[in-house]
């Protein structure tokens, strides 16, 4: 059985991207897929902050029917940042709640580049509209947020996906600027008692929970360019692979073991 391998919040930082890639021999230098049986995860946050968001999505696109054709998996979790340009493209100047005051304007806020909003198309976006939020493999949740507002969503893998994919399908602009709410919270599984993890984990039937979404720089007082690994912790119950590329960081690929 192949590796399982998962990358943390890319932000547009394409080149950073096909480096990591090619230093785990993923692609060649032609960027296409190398390994046969190889199960590859992307945790989220594609787009903003960096220059090539558009571009990361492209080339995750391409690799994911590659790996098909050779035996491995490409793999994707929604970002908050890549529902957050989605809703600058669906909903632009429409008043939100956010600080921007529309939806457009939040995004900008947020680290929004306006090359990747004039770049995107009906096929960019229809990929990012059918990702899920979470996904399982063996006892491992995989979701992009260190948060517990999935909950309000479903109270199994299966609920949580089909109601978010439902509320992005239906485009009801209040119920976006909700779930844009909701994926402002950080750190919930840092400041939680180890049993109520643990209670997060079996609602969800798994064992263990990787996520990306809060720098580990930001957790750990050690600057962007020296994050070389994940941030485990809980007792081992969560791994956290966000390896701060925007931050100035240079990212790491993350093995998970069974």
């Amino acid at each position: 059985m192949g590796k399982t391998l998962i990358i943390g919040d890319v932000h547009g930082h394409y080149d950073k991207l096909v480096a990591l890639l090619q230093k785990h021999q993923i692609i060649d230098a032609h960027l296409a897929w190398l390994p046969d049986d190889t199960t590859l995860v992307f945790i989220g946050d594609f787009f903003d902050r960096g220059p090539n968001g558009v571009d990361v999505i492209d080339l995750v696109i391409r690799l994911q029917h590659e790996s098909r054709r050779c035996g491995g998996q490409v793999h994707a979790v929604l970002g908050n940042h890549d529902f957050s340009i989605l809703s600058a493209y669906r909903f632009g100047q429409q008043v939100s709640g956010g600080p921007g005051g529309s939806f457009v304007e939040d995004w900008r806020l947020n680290g929004g580049q306006p090359s990747d909003l004039k770049r995107l198309t009906p096929r960019h976006t229809q990929w990012l509209l059918e990702l899920p939020a979470m996904i399982a493999l063996g006892d491992t949740l995989l979701l992009h947020a260190d948060a517990t507002f999935y909950m309000d969503y479903g109270l199994s893998i299966e609920e949580v996906n089909t109601v978010i994919k439902r509320i992005l399908k239906q485009g009801d602009a209040a119920a976006w600027d909700k779930m844009l709410g909701a994926f402002g919270e950080h750190q919930a599984f840092l400041n939680m008692d180890i049993a109520h993890v643990r209670q997060f984990l079996n609602l969800y039937g798994k064992k263990r929970l990787i996520h990306g979404h809060t720098p580990i720089y930001s957790l750990t007082e050690v600057p962007p360019h020296m994050v070389t690994h994940a941030l485990v912790y809980a007792e081992g119950l969560c791994v956290n692979v966000d390896g701060c590329l925007y931050a100035g960081g240079n990212g790491f690929i993350y093995e998970l073991h069974p």
